[in-house]
């Protein structure tokens, strides 16, 4: 038979997590504090002085480059003008351009300085000129300047050409060298 002993309080012990709270609680307490005190005294600027420029250092040299960003400006009724040569080319189903059809505008890439163009609508089927869709736009550069070094270029919808597949195709014909 097992006897069992009444134990008097002095001998019941405590559970663990109750004595072990209390020094936890002792420094957390302690922790605020010393943090409280020591943000009174300043260093943190000196330090946020030093990282900042670290951080702006790490960032330049991580960063990936933007997209080229291509901005066109123009005149408002140079703009009216495209969009009666879009309403023709709707009526007829094809983009019929002449050398007179050509707008002045501006191009301004990746900000200044811009490039002084003159553009039209690309000479093909019109059924890409909805009034959600990318129109493609034929462009010639002014007073002997270029656009990433073409004096003449058509500014399309990637889509319109397959896109991606394009670009893959004549890349690899670069390199077997045709």
């Amino acid at each position: 038979m097992v006897k069992l002993e009444k134990q008097t309080p002095k001998q019941q012990q405590k559970p663990q997590h109750a004595r072990r709270s209390v020094p936890w609680w002792l420094l957390l307490v302690l922790a605020f504090g010393l943090g409280i005190w020591i943000g009174d005294q300043g260093w943190y600027r000196a330090v946020r002085q030093n990282i900042t420029p670290l951080k702006d250092h790490i960032q330049a040299k991580v960063a990936i480059k933007a997209l080229p960003t291509l901005r066109i400006e123009m005149a408002f009724a140079d703009y009216n003008e495209l969009l009666k040569q879009r309403e023709l080319a709707q009526q007829t189903d094809v983009v019929l351009a002449e050398e007179d059809d050509f707008m002045p505008a501006m191009i301004i890439l990746n900000g200044p300085p811009p490039i002084p163009v003159e553009m039209r609508l690309a000479e093909g089927p019109a059924g890409s000129l909805g009034p959600d869709d990318k129109w493609p736009l034929e462009i010639r550069t002014q007073d002997q300047k270029t656009l990433l070094g073409m004096h003449q270029a058509t500014l399309q919808d990637p889509a319109t050409n397959n896109g991606l597949h394009t670009w893959a195709g004549r890349t690899h014909l670069n390199k077997r060298g045709f």
